[in-house]
């Protein structure tokens, strides 16, 4: 794929969705970061299960759909980012960029 050319996201799969959305709760980092990211994949196909995220009681699972959402940049997630920006766990919790 040349430089200029952007990736379609994958097709929605809600067995793959639900199991990746579960490995945003857990506890090992790297299962949450491979999580976030395989999601992220999908694009705005997971934004509205994304955004559910964010008012999660799990602060590990909000940080990482929240780093999705960033990635996707999907425009129709930017309040719930927004109202996000207020959780005083993901304040500083250094959002990163696009990978």
């Amino acid at each position: 794929m040349s430089e200029n050319e952007v990736a379609l996201p994958k097709p929605y799969d809600s067995v793959a969705v639900g199991a990746l959305l579960k490995d945003l709760e857990s506890r090992d980092s790297m299962v949450r970061d491979r999580a976030w990211r395989s999601l992220a994949e999908y694009g705005n196909n997971v934004t509205n299960d994304l955004i559910k995220v964010l008012s999660s009681r799990n602060h590990n699972a909000r940080l990482a759909a929240a780093k999705a959402l960033r990635f996707i940049a999907d425009e129709s997630s930017s309040e719930a980012l927004v109202n996000a920006l207020e959780d005083e766990n993901l304040m500083f919790a250094g959002l990163p960029a696009k990978p």
